[in-house]
């Protein structure tokens, strides 16, 4: 499988798969706080698990999709990471890669 297609297999899961109907529902044009997260880097069943933050947005779902698509480290092994609306509060750690939600 190329490239394009692991991103198209992966916008469309975002967009209209069951993870979206799941996890978000809600308007795709909805403005928020969302959290991408980059693919967990271990696909075994066993030992430890980790997806990594990558970054937070304030912008339409659609538009945090889309910029997840091209962010190093969304993709580890195929399946790519995941884009979460944040509720509550989010702490930003100043000259580090570290965010809390």
């Amino acid at each position: 499988m190329s490239d394009n297609e692991v991103v198209e297999r992966t916008r469309k899961r975002l967009l209209d798969g069951p993870a979206y109907l799941h996890t978000n529902t809600l308007d795709k044009n909805k403005i928020a706080f969302w959290l991408i997260r980059g693919e967990d880097t271990n696909p075994d069943f066993s030992g430890s698990h980790f997806r990594r933050p990558l970054k937070v947005m304030y912008c339409r779902y659609e538009k945090a999709v889309e910029v997840a698509l091209k962010t190093p480290g969304f993709f580890c092994w195929g399946y790519g990471g995941d884009v979460e609306e944040i509720e509550g509060e989010i702490d930003v750690y100043p000259n580090t890669d570290y965010v809390t939600v």
